[in-house]
């Protein structure tokens, strides 16, 4: 299995995690972990020992004698993103002297892995909460807080930000010029820089 960002920068770091596990049912010998860097990717650092071949331009591990049924080992590696932008995949191989019936697990491709990552020009993360009551007698005056935040590291543009309110709310008033739509229930909050 390898896991990486799902997104990066142009030129940043990308760690990916890259972990090999023997499902059995009996110990494998010799098991080999190589990664291939496409061109675009640069290699920065591995740990466990490993090695970089700028001419295969494979990441190697040290062979493991032998790793037993249901055992895993799992290594690190930094790339440097390629300049320009697009999905970059990188994929992990395993390999093991022992029989494997099932070779098809063995790059790192499938689910749960995450080997593909889009290069963007901005990555902006926006976490929104709200805050308020949890019960309220009937009538009573309700006031939620709604907080909008980038995390970055980018700006975020045009950014929208809408309440749903549940049926049977009325006098319903937005500060921070909130539209409330009494046909969807919906409050939507101007667009803006974050």
């Amino acid at each position: 299995m390898k896991i990486g960002p799902v997104f990066a920068l142009p030129n940043s770091n990308i760690t990916y995690t890259i972990t090999t596990r023997n499902n059995g049912p009996n110990a494998a010998t010799n098991v080999l972990i190589q990664d291939p860097l496409p061109p675009n990717l640069n290699f920065s650092s591995a740990d466990g020992d490993g090695t970089f071949n700028p001419i295969t331009r494979a990441v190697s591990w040290p062979a493991i004698p032998t790793l037993a049924s249901g055992a895993s080992v799992t290594y690190s590696l930094t790339v440097t993103a390629p300049a320009t932008l697009g999905p970059v995949t990188n994929l992990a191989f395993s390999s093991s002297s022992t029989f494997d019936p099932n070779l098809a697990n063995n790059s790192g491709e499938g689910p749960p892995s995450q080997a593909t990552t889009a290069i963007v020009s901005s990555i902006a993360d926006l976490n929104t909460t709200k805050t308020g009551p949890t019960t309220a007698p009937a009538g009573a005056t309700l006031t939620y807080t709604i907080t909008t935040e980038n995390r970055g590291p980018s700006n975020a543009t045009n950014v929208t930000i809408t309440d749903a309110l549940p049926a049977g709310l009325s006098g319903v008033v937005a500060s921070g010029g909130g539209i409330y739509n009494p046909g969807t229930g919906i409050v939507t909050f101007p667009r803006s820089q974050v």
